[in-house]
């Protein structure tokens, strides 16, 4: 499900331009989700495109219609389990769970899973009881995102997931094949430049290719948005034409 759209970069504040197509469609994908449909679009082009101001304004665009909009970014330098989630996700899941004292478990797992993106070994485990243990996180997180989800539209924005680690994709692909049974209001936005040496390349492409993923490419500017965009940046260039 991939759709190849043109625009080009925007001005750093204010109106968008050059991304109007793009920008429609991705507001259609987040009212797919409120309709049922939860799914991962992916913004795909080269460093500098402006694949993240796009994002922007689609979250924008969600928080306006009353979606919880949670942020989170991958670094080359940085390789820590759930890294891009630890301070959205897993916050917000924290604070849902706060008002309810009968989930001591899941606290408890969310602690757990801090404590690993921390970098913190299970002492003394063998491979196979820690891998045992990190699967039922795994599974347990799934839950917990679906049913923080069904609470109210949320939309999930991840920047730069070439570089994501690999609990981060486990639980994004988890989740994705859990949502063929859901139908929970929720978007995972994430912005790709398609690096093969990225980290999280291979990864990338099996996201890429899931039924529920949606992909949004974007092209380098037309000659027509080049002379728009140079206009919204310098406003005297249209009365010199």
């Amino acid at each position: 499900m991939a759709a190849s759209v043109f625009g080009g970069p925007s001005t750093s504040a204010g109106a968008l331009v050059g991304r109007r197509v793009e920008l429609s469609w991705l507001r259609t994908r987040f009212d797919l989700v409120t309709r049922g449909f939860p799914h991962l679009v992916i913004v795909e082009g080269e460093q500098g495109i402006g694949k993240s101001r796009l994002a922007n304004e689609a979250l924008a665009h969600a928080r306006r219609a009353g979606a919880t909009v949670l942020r989170g970014r991958c670094y080359e330098h940085l390789d820590l389990a759930y890294l891009p989630l630890r301070e959205s996700l897993f916050a917000a899941l924290s604070r849902s769970l706060a008002a309810h004292p009968h989930r001591e478990d899941d606290v408890r797992l969310l602690s757990q899973v801090r404590a690993r993106s921390e970098g913190e070994p299970g002492a003394g485990q063998s491979a196979e009881v820690i891998e045992r243990e990190r699967t039922r996180q795994l599974l347990a997180l799934t839950e917990l995102v679906i049913e923080f989800a069904a609470d109210t539209p949320c939309v999930l924005f991840i920047d730069d997931l070439d570089w994501a680690d690999a609990a981060t994709v486990d639980l994004l692909r988890h989740l994705l094949f859990r949502l063929d049974d859901e139908q929970v209001p929720l978007l995972v936005l994430a912005t790709s430049r398609a690096d093969p040496r990225a980290r999280a390349a291979g990864a990338v492409a099996m996201l890429r290719s899931e039924p529920r993923t949606a992909v949004v490419l974007l092209h380098p500017l037309s000659e027509l948005e080049s002379t728009e965009l140079a206009r919204a940046l310098d406003p005297s260039a249209a009365l010199r034409d």
